[in-house]
């Protein structure tokens, strides 16, 4: 693993970081009893975090120095386990260089950490979580903190702290240990992915089942025979799945459902490559001893790559108020956070960048809001824009 920094800094001397798929492989019944407590589904907001944190961790899988550095805040200060006093972002960034020239970018699958707990507020936030980690027998764990702070550009991590802690009685952590079929099934999911990248029509096709079926992302219906006749047909630059994380599984007897969150590049466009972002789910089974995939289905998770437009910070008091949502009995709250406009509905909070006159978008939502003006120029209510052109109102009432 990093000896440098992966939780707030992870310099955990002694500590081998290999991930692998069975950290994050999940099945409630595995889970002790005390670990219960600590689990939490995560609001809008709490994912925003969470997504900085499986970048840290992927990128630092992928020896990504350029982007990873960008996350730590220039005045961070954090503390490690194993030295005796608080460092700064210098230090880290001086192991992270002589980390990633000495240990070449792991052959394995990526596998993100799992949050244990993550608390939003406003715009600061802190993460716990366990390292992930291929040993299961080690006698200790690392627990990790992260305080991440919300600028102009998103996310950065401002201090942190690891520690070494015995590891439950039960040898079990939130992230339960995968048995010996998770961990084959894990292990033929990543070879039936990298076969379809690779257009490897001989490996898919011992993989997948004769009775397939599945749907992509756009909602295309697909058996194995198209599949193969799509793989034929589509050279491997035009998509390329990767950066697999987030994984989720769960093994009933012969059957086994893997989730988890990828990205898809699409090259070959005059305006060069594309990437989206994807919910994946693939079921298997087990037939004669092997496990083959029997169906997979594909969603697009909104993303809006749209640029802000530049916009006077003060004209954002128009937009403040309460509107009634167009869902009955749901209200949304425009609220104006320094020179930033907020939308809060039902407890979560979500910037608003500028898209046009008075009109404003959301980095995970990929329709818009304009707000409607009455005849004296004051704000009475909004429209939404759904991405496919239907339309929803809300009129202004407090």
């Amino acid at each position: 693993m990093r000896k440098t920094v992966a939780l707030a800094v992870v310099f955990l001397s002694g500590f081998t970081h290999t991930l692998s798929p069975l950290a994050i492989a999940q099945d409630a019944n595995q889970r002790a009893s005390g670990e219960r407590a600590f689990e939490q589904a995560l609001s809008p907001e709490q994912k925003n975090v969470w997504e900085g944190e499986q970048s840290l961790h992927l990128f630092e899988y992928q020896r990504d120095f350029k982007d990873y550095m960008p996350l730590w805040d220039a005045h961070f200060v954090g503390w490690p386990d194993y030295v005796q006093r608080p460092v700064g972002k210098p230090e880290i960034e001086s192991s992270t260089v002589e980390e990633f020239k000495r240990e070449p970018a792991p052959r394995h699958p990526f596998v993100a950490p799992e949050p244990l707990a993550i608390a939003v507020f406003g715009d600061v936030a802190v993460t716990h979580y366990f390292w992930p980690e291929a040993d299961q027998t080690s006698p200790t764990v690392f627990r990790i903190t992260h305080t991440w702070q919300r600028g102009l550009d998103g996310w950065h991590i401002i201090g942190g702290m690891s520690c070494k802690v015995p590891r439950s009685p039960d040898g079990r952590q939130t992230a339960a240990s995968a048995d010996a079929e998770q961990r084959e099934v894990l292990k033929v999911s990543h070879a039936w992915l990298e076969a379809y990248n690779r257009r490897d029509l001989d490996a898919f096709a011992r993989l997948t089942s004769d009775d397939f079926i599945g749907s992509t992302d756009d909602g295309i219906f697909m058996t194995k025979a198209a599949l193969l006749k799509r793989m034929s047909t589509h050279p491997s630059q035009a998509d390329q799945r990767i950066n697999v994380r987030d994984v989720r599984m769960r093994v009933d007897g012969d059957t086994a459902i893997v989730n988890y969150r990828l990205s898809l590049t699409e090259e070959g466009f005059d305006n060069g490559k594309l990437v989206f972002e994807l919910r994946r789910t693939e079921v298997f089974q087990k037939k004669n001893g092997t496990w083959l995939a029997i169906a997979a289905h594909d969603s697009n998770l909104p993303i809006n790559h749209r640029e802000p437009v530049k916009a006077d910070p003060k004209t954002f008091k128009d937009y403040a108020g309460e509107y009634e949502h167009f869902r009955p009995g749901f209200t949304v709250t425009y609220r104006v956070e320094g020179d930033h406009l907020i939308d809060e509905w039902k407890g979560d909070k979500i910037e608003a960048f500028p898209m046009g006159k008075d009109t404003f978008f959301e980095r995970e939502d990929l329709g818009w809001t304009t707000f409607v003006r009455g005849n004296q120029g004051r704000v009475t209510g909004y429209v939404y824009h759904y991405a496919d052109g239907q339309l929803a109102a809300g009129r202004k009432i407090k």
